[in-house]
């Protein structure tokens, strides 16, 4: 059975190219939540996650996949995620996926719809982060436009570099 959609988690993917200061964003939101209502999903490219530990005090449900992209090696693990974080009791009341700076959010849209989260959870929005200082830089770069295009909400960090 489908559940309404006002039911289901709200997932909400933030992305970014490479060192545009995801987990700082992240980070930034979870310090004006209480502990428990946001689960994390990170995704590291490597094999060793650093970013979860910079986020696991700041929440009770913190997920680390590495040794892929969640937008092609580590789908499966992206969505058996969603689905495990958003059948925790007490659910929590938002999910955030930091994608790595290599992901392709086509790619991680892609998992989460086909993922079966019609009955879990929901796709809320994305939010790509982007470096100010490498505007330039990231034009010329297709992964990095393919990410601000695929945004609902572009942040800008490093605004006063």
């Amino acid at each position: 059975m489908v559940e309404p959609e006002s039911a289901r988690v709200p997932v909400t993917v933030v992305t970014g190219f490479l060192g545009a200061g995801k987990t700082t964003l992240v980070n930034r939101w979870l310090a004006d939540v209480p502990r428990g209502d946001v689960a994390v999903i990170v995704n590291e490219h490597g094999t060793v996650g650093i970013d979860g530990e910079l986020l696991a005090a700041r929440v009770r449900a913190l997920v680390e996949i590495t040794g892929g992209c969640v937008c092609c090696k580590t789908q499966g693990e992206l969505v058996r995620a969603l689905h495990e974080l958003a059948s925790r009791a007490p659910r929590p009341k938002r999910i955030l996926v930091e994608t790595s700076g290599a992901a392709s959010p086509a790619g991680v849209l892609r998992a989460i719809a086909s993922g079966g989260g019609t009955d879990a959870f929901r796709l809320d929005g994305v939010v790509t982060v982007v470096d100010a200082g490498r505007l330039e830089v990231l034009a010329t770069e297709d992964l990095a436009v393919e990410q601000i295009g695929y945004a609902d909400v572009v942040v800008l960090s490093r605004a006063d570099a």
